[in-house]
């Protein structure tokens, strides 16, 4: 079978930040503190399907009292099941890389990672959506939540990418002025989620999300209160 992949790269950005007023329709995350109460760094987290299963891999810059990882599964975002887990290593300020594998995946499934630290608080990044298919899927963002306050985190989430093309991910606030923006020379994924901490640096209001990738222009809004 020809070999097809789907990426999910996963980047933490840790001094980005925005707030919320009214939220979309955008489906929402729960975020159970700050980013110091968070005991892993997460540099990424991809995911790809290769014959048939489903490869993943995440990578660790440091982590505090981290006990595990839950690889989630669902069919309809709404009920998850855990396929596998893998220990953390605990406390550690060097890169630590993990890789789980799929063997028995769906046709089309979502997956998520859910760490756990050693006193139960946990955080979800995800979901991510993989496919066996070839067919063409458009552009597609989701801002998970749409709406944050101060300490709180959001996620980018981009399907529907073209390998090979250029990226790039622009906010403005509601003068049209351009607060933050982020440029990737031809991707390598189908699949895209950033996670940010968008609560620092800007007043609340309403910021617009500008995603451009080849030909293809999508719109979002978030709400910062």
């Amino acid at each position: 079978m020809k070999t097809i992949y789907f990426f999910l790269s996963l980047l933490l950005i840790s001094h980005l930040s925005f707030a919320q007023n009214n939220p979309e329709d955008d489906e929402g995350i729960t975020d159970n503190g700050t980013p110091e109460d968070i005991p892993v760094e997460l540099t990424y987290f991809e995911a790809y399907l290769k014959e048939d299963k489903v490869m993943m891999q995440w990578e660790t810059a440091s982590e505090n009292n981290a006990a595990y990882f839950d690889i989630q599964r669902s069919s309809d975002k709404k009920y998850w099941e855990t396929i596998g887990r893998v220990n953390a290593s605990g406390n550690s300020k060097s890169v630590i890389e993990y890789k789980f594998e799929d063997h028995n995946p769906l046709s089309n499934a979502f997956y998520r990672l859910k760490q756990v630290d050693l006193d139960g608080a946990n955080e979800i990044f995800g979901p991510i959506q993989i496919t066996f298919t070839n067919a063409k899927i458009e552009l597609c963002a989701q801002v998970m939540p749409n709406s944050v306050t101060k300490g709180k985190e959001t996620q980018i989430h981009l399907s529907g990418l073209n390998k090979g093309n250029d990226l790039s991910i622009q906010i403005f606030n509601n003068k049209g002025e351009k607060v933050w923006s982020e440029y990737i020379e031809s991707i390598s994924s189908n699949s895209y989620l950033k996670p940010m901490d968008i609560s620092r640096h800007y007043s609340a209001g309403i910021y617009y999300i500008l995603i451009k990738s080849g030909r293809e222009i999508t719109k979002k809004r978030l709400f910062i209160q």
